[in-house]
């Protein structure tokens, strides 16, 4: 597991947090008090257009939008600053030579080197990104963004084509009858009527509209999915009953704080490196690694230099090109050049 899931993972807080409207912004800049702690900001001043702390090239609202850590100027440590980074949270892609909105690497890995067959992908041509080489309604750069397969019109195999499937990833929902952004299924599934666009209904009166519980996987029915006392638009993990609040906002659940021996009434804790592995409190919690063990998959890589720091298999990318340098080593390759 990458740093790609902190970020994956950060960012659906951040987006379930803007859906709830689960904080507080004492300063009105956009960025929630806690966060703004987390990250040794001021939450009395608006310093959402400010650069100060990485000079990293985004501003601290751009980096909590983003998802990147505004003490860090590279993220995701691929060797290029957020700013200038087209994807600041994943170490896999960092260049895009053609500008046409596909990664070098992923365009690399769909390229006639790897793929024995077409369709076939090139980092030097910016017209394949608007080619829709399976003729399912949607172009190279949309199934690279939805992560369909470019080359299979219907990736989940449900019989209905990506382009017009409404959830292209999973095979037990594909239509919306009634254009609400909810699959048909799982208005069945929970209760609603398919006929009709009640997204911004709220059946169970929990601050979340319908819609909203959808794509925050939480139970339209009830208001308190996870069933550990607290209503789903106020709890910080709707879906884990361990964890449910955080009373200072910091990012970090008081379950979590607890059990890892910090303060869940001092959101400066967010910030702070217990064991000096190059990964703060907040990001220990959202990439899954331990608090006060530098090396939590014991490969001999601290977990912020670690690019898979719970892989104990893999560790390094010298490179930058996504390919584990004990893996490049172990096949002939270069583990220096990408």
């Amino acid at each position: 597991m990458s740093f790609k899931r902190s970020a994956i993972v950060l960012a659906i807080s951040v987006a379930f947090s803007s859906v709830a409207n689960a904080f507080i912004d004492t300063d009105s800049d956009g960025m929630p008090d806690g966060w703004e702690d987390a990250h040794t900001l001021i939450v009395s001043i608006d310093d959402s257009a400010e650069d100060l702390l990485d000079t990293d090239g985004l501003t601290n609202i751009q980096e909590y939008l983003a998802g990147t850590n505004p003490l860090d100027p590279d993220t995701d440590k691929d060797g290029v600053l957020d700013g200038s980074d087209p994807w600041p949270t994943n170490s896999r892609y960092r260049a895009d030579t053609d500008n046409d909105g596909l990664p070098d690497f992923y365009e690399y890995l769909n390229s006639s080197i790897f793929r024995t067959s077409p369709p076939y992908l090139d980092e030097n041509t910016a017209a394949d990104a608007a080619y829709d080489d399976d003729s399912d309604g949607l172009t190279n750069l949309q199934e690279f963004l939805a992560g369909t397969d470019f080359a299979v019109s219907d990736t989940d195999g449900d019989g209905i084509d990506d382009g017009a499937d409404i959830a292209p990833l999973n095979p037990a929902w594909y239509s919306d009858t009634d254009s609400d952004g909810m699959p048909d299924e799982w208005e069945g599934d929970n209760g609603l009527n398919v006929g009709v666009d009640d997204s911004a209904a709220n059946a169970d009166t929990d601050g979340l509209t319908n819609l909203q519980e959808y794509q925050a996987g939480t139970d339209p029915q009830s208001d308190d999915t996870d069933l550990d006392g607290t209503n789903d638009d106020v709890d910080i993990a709707p879906l884990d009953p361990v964890n449910s609040a955080d009373l200072d906002e910091d990012g970090m659940p008081d379950g979590w704080e607890s059990a890892n021996s910090l303060n869940d009434a001092d959101s400066l804790d967010a910030s702070v490196d217990s064991d000096s592995d190059g990964l703060s409190n907040l990001y220990e919690y959202l990439v899954g690694t331990a608090r006060t063990n530098p090396d939590t998959d014991n490969d001999g890589t601290f977990d912020g230099a670690d690019i898979w720091p719970l892989d104990p298999t893999r560790g390094l990318d010298d490179d930058r090109d996504g390919l584990p340098d004990n893996w490049e080593t172990a096949r002939g390759l270069s583990a220096a050049v990408a």
